[in-house]
Order: C-alpha cells, then structure tokens, then sequence
C-alpha cells in the first residue's frame, strides 16, 4: 500500500500525541507524590499538585524545612527569582486532541477508499483509472 504525505504526516502525529499523552497522564499520577529535582546550581524541578515548576535564581537562595508540611522550601532573595509553572493537563489535553482529530481524519480516509473514492478529497473514482481528476492525488490501493 502507497502511502501518502499526508497520511505519514497522519501517523507521525497520531504516535506522538499518543507518547505525550503517556508521558503527561504518568507525569500527572506521579504528581500525587512530591517529587524536586536540582537542575544545577541556579535552579529546581518540581513535580507536585498536577503541575510542574521550574524555580531559579540567584546562588544567595536559602533552603529551610517547613515544619508543618516537613516540605523543603528555597527561599531567593527579594526580586532575584523567577518561575515557570506548566499545569499537566495541558499536554494531556492538547495529546488527547490531536490524537482524536487524526484518528478520525483516518477514519474517513479509509472509509472514502474502501467505497472508491480518492482519500483525499472523496472524489468518485468509480471507472477512472490513474490519478484522481478532481485534486490530482494517486489512487491508494487497498492491501
């Protein structure tokens, strides 16, 4: 079976939501527990709450346990820190979407080429032989 551009394109971006989707779904069930990472000297990566932040600073920042929570705290001086928060679930849903568009623009592929039609654009290509008149795409054949 040939296959075109667009459906390579397809499968590329089918398997990769679908590895996002893994890697932010497991991200966000490991979120339930705390877990901080030091990404040097400058700054750490957390991965708590259905979130990941990445703190950074100034090497004068200072770490103390919060003796409640027991939580380690880096505690920058005023105005030398900054912070990057990415919420999980917006990797899960933009995966999720990506990866239910293409499976149902496959779909509808495979469907208009099992009844005769070109995969790309639906033409009928009931007694044509060679390339589809209508948008000028090859005849996929059915393996």
């Amino acid at each position: 079976m040939r296959r075109t551009r667009n459906s390579l394109l397809r499968r590329v971006v089918m398997w990769t939501a679908r590895v996002v989707l893994v890697v932010s779904v497991a991200g966000w069930v490991a979120s339930l527990h705390y877990w901080e990472w030091n990404a040097g000297p400058r700054a750490i990566v957390r991965l708590a709450v259905g979130e990941l932040r990445v703190l950074g600073g100034e090497e004068k920042a200072t770490r103390w346990r919060d003796k409640v929570t027991g939580v380690q705290v880096l505690r920058f001086p005023s105005g030398t820190s900054w912070e990057v928060v990415l919420p999980l679930w917006i990797p899960t849903a933009a995966a999720t979407s990506a990866h239910v568009a293409t499976y149902f623009v496959s779909r509808r592929s495979r469907r208009w080429r099992c009844a005769g039609r070109c995969s790309a654009c639906g033409y009928d290509l009931t007694g044509i032989t060679g390339p589809c008149p209508e948008c000028g795409s090859e005849r996929e054949t059915e393996a």
